[in-house]
């Protein structure tokens, strides 16, 4: 058995949970991550090959879902942070009764680079839900889109972007391999044909308050949540689906939500992104802008594509600017295809300017774009330490600061005797755990960088040489 880490002092802000090495991050669920497993991967050095990325694992989680529903979700083998969609058979189609989901969670068999946009998430009765937040780990090759409100009663559709014009891709350059066929796939050797290139197009469906999994909240429904009110995860009775709100007690407000919603059932129909393919998108990045005399002109044409419609086709907008004090105008011309800016004078900062690209079948894709105005860009910096456990375990953490980005977006780059991405939560905390056989120790480099500077290396060393 692996040994558990001891607790560190109080000042540490790893708080001690479920972890097998007592370490947590991030504030809710987004990453209590077993420490097992990720000795098991960490300790793999990253070799770049010709092998493309798979998706190994699609689950749904909730910011409402107590500790006691999670727990209860991965002690009975249904999911880690989360409920794992069952594959391979017609019960990946099952409707999923829980009210409050608000996470679509996405394991890849190797760390890769994504963006937010790489996610098209389609509906019947709505043809885009659009995430209003999005966490990567790659250490846990893992992907977290967050919405706004809970995903309603729906049939859904998850597009990966496999094709597009900026597709995920390994840290090699190879294009995700994501071809699914629904009910009949599963994760035994992750999605795809073996080629690369291709889009991840999963099914799942969502009916609040449907404890059998019927797609119908007829009366059989209701007894079958009403009979076990007031079980909870550590009674015999106690069923999962059956807490429509996963709070790890079932009580009259679950049975309620079939009664108030009595012969519902998800919208009949597909949802769009089966007959359309969403706009892809290749982030504008980072402009920055010291004269305010002209307008500056950037492409849309080029930051958006779309499989079935001409660029000249695509509807696009600006979704929304974090400090329009700034500019004196932020316009779109649609004939050129162009964001027009104007900054004002004398002023300095950043702003993210949201810009959307709607097609004709109404997918709408998402692209985040920096401009910084007049403004000096502070480097990052970092502090890097080990601790050695004994048997060969080994652990790096340290502390990221940068006076003027949200350090939670950054990533600490390891390399040397292994290489690596770790992410940093939002106090600048990072970790990393991983284990050296006798004698193949060294010396190991940490940096980090936000989107114009990189950060000194500090060089650390672990094992034994």
């Amino acid at each position: 058995m692996s040994p558990r880490l001891p607790a560190r002092g109080s000042a540490s802000p790893r708080a001690q949970g479920n972890s097998m090495f007592g370490i947590t991050t991030r504030s809710g669920h987004a990453r209590r991550t077993k420490a097992l497993r990720r000795v098991e991967q960490l300790e793999t050095r990253i070799v770049l090959s010709a092998v493309p990325p798979t998706v190994a694992e699609v689950s749904v989680a909730s910011s409402d879902w107590t500790p006691s529903f999670y727990s209860y979700l991965e002690a009975n083998s249904l999911g880690t942070d989360g409920y794992a969609l069952p594959v391979g058979s017609a019960d990946q189609l099952d409707p999923l009764p829980w009210s409050n989901i608000d996470q679509i969670r996405v394991t890849f068999s190797e760390d890769v680079h994504i963006q937010s946009e790489d996610l098209t998430l389609s509906g019947v009765g709505q043809a885009t839900y659009s995430a209003s937040d999005f966490d990567y780990y790659p250490e846990d090759r893992l992907a977290v889109w967050s919405y706004g409100s809970p995903l309603p009663s729906e049939r859904f559709l998850i597009d990966l972007d496999g094709d597009g014009i900026d597709p995920i891709t390994g840290l090699g350059g190879e294009v995700l391999d994501g071809e699914w066929v629904d009910s009949v796939s599963t994760f035994g050797s992750g999605s795809g044909n073996g080629v690369a290139g291709g889009d991840f197009e999963f099914s799942f469906n969502v009916l609040h308050g449907d404890a059998l999994g019927i797609d119908l909240l007829e009366y059989n429904n209701l007894y079958e949540i009403y009979n076990r009110t007031g079980q909870g995860i550590s009674d015999p009775f106690y069923a999962a689906k059956a807490d429509i709100d996963g709070s790890g007690l079932i009580e009259a407000a679950d049975w309620q939500a079939v009664w108030s919603n009595l012969f519902a059932s998800t919208p009949s129909g597909a949802p769009v992104g089966s007959f359309s393919d969403g706009p892809s998108s290749a982030s504008i990045g980072l402009a920055t802008i010291t004269d305010d005399a002209v307008d500056h002109a950037f492409s849309l044409f080029n930051a958006f594509e779309d499989g079935e419609d001409a660029d000249s086709q695509l509807t696009y907008a600006i979704e929304s600017n974090s400090d329009s004090s700034l500019f004196d105008s932020v316009t779109i011309d649609s004939i050129n295809g162009e964001l027009l800016i104007n900054t004002a004078a004398a002023k300095h900062g950043r702003a993210m300017i949201a810009l959307s690209a709607t097609d004709s079948s109404g997918l709408t894709t998402l692209t985040n774009f920096t401009v910084d105005v007049g403004r000096h860009n502070s480097a990052p910096s970092l502090t890097a330490s080990t601790t050695d456990y004994g048997s060969g375990f080994w652990l790096i953490e340290g502390w990221v600061t940068d006076p003027d980005d949200d350090v939670d977006d950054l990533y600490v780059e390891l390399s040397g005797v292994i290489s690596t991405r770790v992410s940093v939560d939002e106090n600048g905390y990072y970790f990393y755990v991983t284990h050296v056989e006798p004698l193949e120790g060294g010396l190991v480099y940490a940096s980090t960088s936000d989107q114009v500077d990189t950060s000194q290396q500090v060089l650390i060393e672990i094992g034994w040489v």
